[in-house]
């Protein structure tokens, strides 16, 4: 592979990175919120939802579940997310070998 090749490879992967990291960063900050909120939970018994422009009570029982269950799915999106980083990370290190290898070379 050609070293311009190479360097334009390290930058996508790179730029992929970054994005995947801001990903996780939002997942995080969704789990932390989810989790304050149930802790709120334990203190009432009943519960609001917002549904377009309206605010409806709801129990907080169901509440809680359906928080519970998007906690769930977030928090598989994020181990989702930490196993594309660490493959990420295995192909930056695989190509930057690869570079070191070609300035060798010359």
């Amino acid at each position: 592979m050609a070293k311009e090749d190479t360097i334009q490879q390290l930058q996508l992967l790179d730029q992929n990175m970054n994005h995947l990291l801001e990903q996780k960063s939002e997942l995080q900050d969704e789990i932390q919120e989810i989790e304050s909120a149930l802790r709120d939970f334990n203190e009432t018994k009943t519960s609001y939802r917002i549904v377009g422009k309206l605010m409806i009570a709801q129990d907080s029982k169901q509440t809680k579940a359906q928080l519970e269950e998007k906690k769930s799915i977030t928090t598989l999106k994020l181990t989702t997310l930490d196993t594309q980083e660490q493959k990420i990370k295995e192909k930056i290190q695989k190509v930057q070998e690869e570079l070191m290898q070609a300035v060798k070379e010359e």
